[in-house]
């Protein structure tokens, strides 16, 4: 189990502390203005991690980008650690490569066990919030927001389950639920999570506040909410993948458990020729 703190800055969650249970156990630690040399599975102490003023891995702050005065050009990715780029130097992952082969800046918003309900919360803050005439006319605070030229997703692994609700995100892993249903008096309904054996987590489904129902297993959305991310294919500059479209024979990084550059140079390739179509 993942979990992150967050406070919500118009359309970007800017990710305050995390907490990963078999990685910090003692309590959560602080994401913003952070650089880290051991981080989530990266134990190797062979790259520094450098997360920025929203909480995210950056070499810079994106306030320059996303409330430029010059409209400079940018794109934003959205995923899961492979996004992220964990055990991979910044200038390795997929997104700054792709930046490069655009010859434009990058806003990573990867966050590591991020879910496809994280991805399309991401996704709707980013759109349809921001493209509403009316609240635009009201004067909300994101009307001179720069929007990116291009938004790709690379799609997490579709089994996991998360739990968002403004103020605080929980994502599991599929293969760590104990039993989808229990049958004991007064539990049924409920998903036992857990770790080295032992019970981490009771999820119990709910509805979780203004942004929908995020906490639901298998990421489903409800019709509303599936037509706006359809839209995206149709009016915007959006492209997405899935992690494991590209398979899995690639080296190891030096986390042992992510690929490594190649895998990067790979996706960013592939997205560079959607781009170009």
């Amino acid at each position: 189990m993942t979990s992150y703190k967050v406070e919500d800055i118009y359309s970007l969650l800017k990710v305050k502390s995390f907490k990963i249970y078999d990685e910090s156990p003692t309590g959560l630690e602080k994401r913003i203005n952070k650089t880290f040399n051991r981080f989530n599975s990266d134990q190797s102490g062979t790259i520094e991690y450098r997360l920025n003023d929203y909480g995210y891995r950056s070499n810079n702050n994106y306030n320059d980008l996303l409330y430029s005065t010059n409209n400079e050009d940018y794109i934003l990715g959205i995923g899961c650690s492979h996004t992220e780029g964990i055990g991979v130097e910044n200038e390795n992952t997929w997104l700054e490569k792709l930046g490069n082969m655009l010859g434009v800046k990058t806003v990573n918003l990867g966050l590591t066990s991020g879910t496809v309900d994280y991805c399309n919360y991401q996704l709707i803050q980013l759109y349809q919030e921001y493209s509403l005439t009316e609240q635009l006319r009201l004067g909300r605070p994101w009307k001179n927001h720069n929007m990116p030229i291009h938004v790709f997703v690379l799609a997490p692994p579709d089994g996991r389950f998360s739990i968002i609700n403004g103020d605080e995100m929980s994502f599991f892993q599929d293969w760590n639920f104990a039993e989808l249903n229990t049958f004991e008096p007064g539990r049924q309904g409920e998903l036992v999570y857990r770790e080295k054996d032992k019970d981490v987590a009771t999820v119990i489904s709910s509805w979780s506040n203004k942004y929908g129902p995020m906490n639901r297993w298998n990421n489903k959305y409800y019709k509303g909410e599936v037509q706006v991310l359809n839209l995206l294919q149709e009016k915007y500059n959006f492209f997405k993948f899935g992690w494991e479209d590209f398979g899995v024979d690639f080296p190891k990084s030096v986390d042992g458990m992510h690929f490594d550059e190649t895998y990067h140079e790979k996706i960013a390739k592939e997205f560079y020729k959607l781009v170009k179509k």
